[in-house]
């Protein structure tokens, strides 16, 4: 299942399951066939496996789920079909860091508009103090940070060594921030 699920093997995924092939069944690293269908972008693959029960939030041995990775690939209809799967969207991995934090870094807007619509906390800072405003700020994502700030996420929230975001993107020259 798992192969079918990096291949993108739509059919081959649902012969699998009808024959009662593990939808959780991880990997060495604890990626299952959903987190692989999620960091491929492959949107039926994802449903199929969701509506076999896959478990949604099944973390990777770092802490990376399925979320984590469709945020972080830009896979914007993947995250939105593990959201409305339930899947929970402020998880944070090993090193606090949430899928929202990692559609900022990546600047994927249309993410993190989604991942805000359902209510993500905008505010959560990683172990560090990073927060997704701090990342879209230091890495420039004008838009990002936008809807964070219309999402009421904290402008002046430090990290460990007291830098904010506009720290950051005046340090970076980032001046549209």
């Amino acid at each position: 299942l798992y192969i079918a699920a990096w291949n993108g093997h739509l059919e081959v995924a649902r012969v699998l399951i009808e024959a009662q092939a593990n939808v959780d069944q991880p990997r060495e690293s604890g990626a299952t066939p959903l987190f692989i269908a999620a960091q491929k972008g492959y949107l039926e693959v994802a449903r199929v496996l969701i509506e076999a029960q896959a478990n949604v939030d099944q973390p990777m041995k770092d802490g990376w789920t399925p979320l984590f990775v469709a945020a972080q690939k830009g896979h914007l209809e993947v995250a939105r079909v593990l959201i409305e799967a339930q899947a929970n969207i402020d998880q944070a991995m090993n090193n606090g860091v949430t899928p929202l934090y990692f559609a900022a870094w990546s600047g994927y807007l249309e993410v993190a508009r989604v991942l805000i619509e359902a209510q993500a906390n905008v505010d959560q800072p990683m172990d560090d103090g990073e927060t997704p405003l701090y990342i879209a700020a230091l890495n420039g994502h004008v838009e990002v940070a936008r809807v964070l700030i219309e999402a009421k996420a904290h402008l002046d929230q430090p990290d460990e060594d007291g830098r904010t975001p506009l720290f950051y993107a005046a340090q970076f020259g980032h001046l549209e921030v």
